[in-house]
């Protein structure tokens, strides 16, 4: 379940303690077929960074003042946009796999 921000968007991960805070940016290997999507990917990074930074200083939202948001890939982040991960500063986490006997599912509730 995405996040929403005040800005409208929704990042798709948002862990939250009282001294961190720590978004996740994920794209899977469907990304693979759509390349740009990575580039797209690091720029999300950017902006819910930003927001998120931008949110420590509203009370309204009790936000940790240590913010740390990642993209995390189920594949590789295309060559072509190493450098631009490293210039900007984003952290990506790679080949990441969620273990078949690991599903997260969800529990419906009875009526």
């Amino acid at each position: 379940m995405e996040y929403p921000l005040p800005s409208l968007d929704e990042i798709d991960v948002l862990f939250k303690s009282d001294d961190e805070c720590v978004g996740v940016e994920v794209k899977s290997a469907i990304s693979d077929a759509y390349p740009a999507d990575y580039e797209r990917g690091l720029y999300q990074t950017i902006k819910y960074r930003a927001l998120l930074t931008a949110m420590t200083h509203d009370k309204r939202y009790a936000m940790p003042s240590n913010i740390r948001v990642v993209l995390v890939l189920e594949s590789q982040l295309p060559l072509e946009y190493k450098t631009t991960a490293e210039v900007l500063g984003v952290e990506v986490i790679e080949n990441v796999r969620v273990h078949p006997n690991q599903a997260i599912t969800q529990a419906s509730t009875g009526s």
